[in-house]
C-alpha cells in the first residue's frame, strides 16, 4: 500500500485559515513521490482515481452533480472554477482550496517540491454547523460519528492518487 501519513498543515497552507476556527475540524495527509508533480497533474490524478470516480457517481446519483473526466481536466488546468459540487475558494501555484457549495466542507490539495521529489498533501475542513449549550460552535453529531471512516477514506484517496502518479 502507498505510504500516506497524517501530518500537520504545512506553513502557507490555505487550509490553515480554518485550523484555529473554534469548533472546526481540519486534517492533513501527506505522501511522497520521487519525481516532480505539477499541481495540475495532482488535481487531475486525484479526482480521476478509481476511488474518486466512484464518489463522483454517488454524488451524481444523490445530489445531481454529474462530472466527467473533461470536468476534472478543466478544474485541474484552471479553465473552470466549478467541478461537480466543488467550487474554487482559493488557488495558487502549489495548492487549491475547494468548497462544497455554501456548506461547511472544504477540500484542499497541495504539492511541494522537497528536493527529492514532491510532497503531496490532501486535507479537509469541516466547519461547525451547530452550537453547544454554552453557545460555542461545534461539529455535528454525524461528522463526529463518521470521523474514523473519514480518516481512512482520506488515506485511501491520497494513496490511490499516489499509486497512479508513480
Amino acid at each position: 500500500m502507498a505510504k500516506v501519513t497524517q501530518s500537520t498543515l504545512p506553513d502557507g497552507a490555505f487550509l490553515l485559515r480554518y485550523n484555529s476556527q473554534v469548533g472546526a475540524y481540519t486534517d492533513c495527509f501527506v505522501a511522497h513521490v520521487s519525481k516532480p508533480v505539477a499541481l495540475e497533474a495532482f488535481i487531475s490524478t486525484f479526482f480521476d482515481t478509481w476511488v474518486f470516480r466512484l464518489e463522483r457517481k454517488i454524488l451524481s446519483a444523490f445530489m445531481g452533480t454529474a462530472s466527467s473526466a473533461t470536468d476534472v481536466q478543466a478544474i485541474a488546468s484552471g479553465a473552470s472554477t466549478q467541478f461537480a459540487s466543488w467550487q474554487v475558494e482559493q488557488r495558487g501555484i502549489e495548492q487549491i482550496l475547494l468548497k462544497v457549495g455554501d456548506g461547511p466542507i472544504r477540500t484542499w490539495l497541495m504539492r511541494r517540491n522537497d528536493g527529492q521529489g514532491t510532497q503531496l498533501f490532501f486535507g479537509s475542513a469541516v466547519l461547525p454547523m451547530s452550537r453547544a449549550k454554552d453557545g460555542t460552535p461545534k461539529m455535528g453529531f454525524a461528522f463526529r460519528a463518521l470521523l474514523g471512516f473519514h480518516t481512512l477514506y482520506s488515506k485511501v484517496l491520497l494513496g490511490a492518487a499516489l499509486r497512479k502518479l508513480r
